[in-house]
């Protein structure tokens, strides 16, 4: 998804989130309707990656956070 695409899909009111890693540690990143154009950390204190995993599936089983 293009950074035009994802700015539409904030605008309709969705969250777009993101697996990564600052530092070796994992995080999630998003962009949502107040920052649709640069990803913004939401959350960083995860202990493994698997645990981050955990938060993001559960995440993702609300109807208005879609995985980038």
């Amino acid at each position: 998804m293009k950074a035009r695409d994802q700015k539409k899909v904030c605008d309709s009111g969705f969250w777009i989130i993101r697996a990564g890693e600052r530092n070796g540690k994992p995080i999630i990143k998003a962009k949502n309707l107040d920052n649709p154009d640069s990803w913004v950390t939401i959350r960083s204190d995860f202990k493994s990656k698997a645990e981050r995993d955990r938060y993001m599936k559960e995440l993702l089983e609300y109807d208005f956070y879609i995985e980038d």
